[in-house]
């Protein structure tokens, strides 16, 4: 079954929402309680993805989206990192089968 054009774009937000979301839930710098929903850059990561990137690999992007972003007041254990890159590499898999 295709997919129309309007379900494909629906499917696609609401992945970068489940992307989002892990993040949020993360919320490494913890800023969720006082800041917006998208402060982190939820994008530049979901772009990784179209790389068949290893879960390593994402942990890595990530280390330099968040040290770009924050600086030195990024410091998170690399186990935390590749945690969060294998949830999201999880949710995409998923996504990725379903034709995304």
């Amino acid at each position: 079954m295709m997919l129309s054009s309007n379900e494909k774009l629906i499917e696609l937000i609401e992945f970068g929402n489940e992307i989002k979301e892990i993040i949020n839930l993360w919320d490494p710098m913890g800023l969720i309680d006082f800041c917006p929903a998208d402060e982190y850059e939820t994008n530049r990561i979901i772009e990784e993805l179209s790389k068949n990137i290893s879960a390593q690999d994402l942990a890595e992007k990530i280390n330099k989206i968040f040290k770009n972003s924050y600086n030195e007041l990024y410091e998170i254990e690399k186990n935390e990192e590749i945690k969060i890159a294998r949830k999201i590499l999880k949710v995409y898999n998923i996504e990725e089968e379903r034709g995304i």
